[in-house]
């Protein structure tokens, strides 16, 4: 280089010199951002390009391409154990948008039921980087093999859900002591009755139609059946009310105004998540959050639902509550 650079005029060969400098620059950049990028696997790269090999780029915003893995095709493939076209089929889901949430965990649930973990711990990482982390309640649920193996044990996600795995169990043992502890001031009433209320969602008292034989009685509770009502009849309800046994929910981590280790009451549903509650010996305080209890339950858990932030943070501390009226 430098001898082609001799005989250059000297301003020239100035410039010349500073450009082999900036490239020498930019490849020794690229070094050190590759280093960078297997530590943080996003790092600046463009998000039509994901970190885990998916067979090719991502699908652009707008494009329509058909569904590759419905949820028949999924079980399909699951019931014949062909994981390599599973993992396929989950890859070329999340191509499609790869803006889902839903996509990537489905393709991370695929790579771990197909033992191939590394590229599962990738998926991990994505997700991470993209800024919807996968819930550490759903990476509970993956197979067990998977959650003891050394890649993911000694990995910085397997230190995460360690350190998760720890703090709340600490909160379901706190929450199940105060449970047992609490005196009956303490707790809704065994028997919680909503006057007024409506037993399911889009539930409104009117005109109605019996689908079967109804009894009524002479008051709620009684055992003196006034008239029998046929099928295919129609009526006027009026109102009504919901009796149910409140179910109790362990707070697993600090959600709202909602502390970990304490326990919330779940009364009857509201709908689109909202439910009536007992807290700290009241009924619906305001729990300083956006969306309804629901949303941030175990079993309500979803990946979609990542950016919100604690959520999957309620836990079920007995079975199901149960109505206690006959509808």
């Amino acid at each position: 280089m430098s001898n082609r650079l001799h005989g250059l005029p000297k301003r020239y060969r100035l410039a010349a010199f500073t450009l082999v400098v900036a490239a020498l620059g930019a490849a020794v950049g690229s070094r050190g951002h590759a280093a960078d990028f297997a530590r943080s696997p996003r790092g600046n790269q463009d998000p039509a390009s994901p970190y885990v090999d998916l067979g090719g780029p991502c699908v652009a915003r707008g494009v329509y391409r058909p569904f590759m893995l419905t949820a028949s095709r999924r079980q399909e493939l699951r019931a014949a154990r062909n994981w390599d076209a599973l993992v396929q089929a989950a890859k070329e889901s999340v191509r499609e948008d790869c803006s889902v949430p839903y996509r990537w965990e489905t393709l991370f649930t695929s790579l771990v039921e197909g033992h191939r973990y590394r590229e599962a711990l990738q998926v991990l990482d994505e997700m991470n980087g993209r800024g919807f982390p996968l819930p550490q309640a759903i990476i509970a649920g993956a197979e067990s093999d998977f959650l003891a193996s050394r890649e993911f044990v000694e990995s910085r996600r397997g230190v995460e859900f360690a350190s998760w795995k720890r703090k709340t169990d600490e909160s379901l043992r706190l929450a199940e002591a105060r449970l047992s502890l609490m005196s009956a001031d303490e707790r809704p009433p065994i028997s919680y009755r909503h006057e007024g209320a409506c037993p399911f969602e889009c539930c409104t008292y009117r005109q109605w139609k019996t689908r079967s034989e109804v009894r009524l009685r002479e008051s709620i509770g009684s055992a003196n059946v006034v008239v029998e009502i046929p099928p295919g009849t129609s009526v006027a309800a009026l109102t009504g009310e919901v009796r149910v046994e409140p179910e109790p929910y362990a707070v697993l981590e600090d959600v709202g105004r909602l502390k970990a280790g304490d326990v919330v009451f779940f009364l009857d549903n509201v709908g689109e998540g909202y439910v009536n509650y007992w807290y700290a010996g009241a009924v619906n305080p305001d729990p300083g959050l956006s969306d309804g209890l629901r949303f941030f339950t175990l079993e309500a858990c979803s990946s979609n639902a990542s950016r919100m932030g604690a959520i999957c943070s309620l836990k079920q501390l007995r079975p199901a509550r149960r109505f206690l009226n006959e509808w």
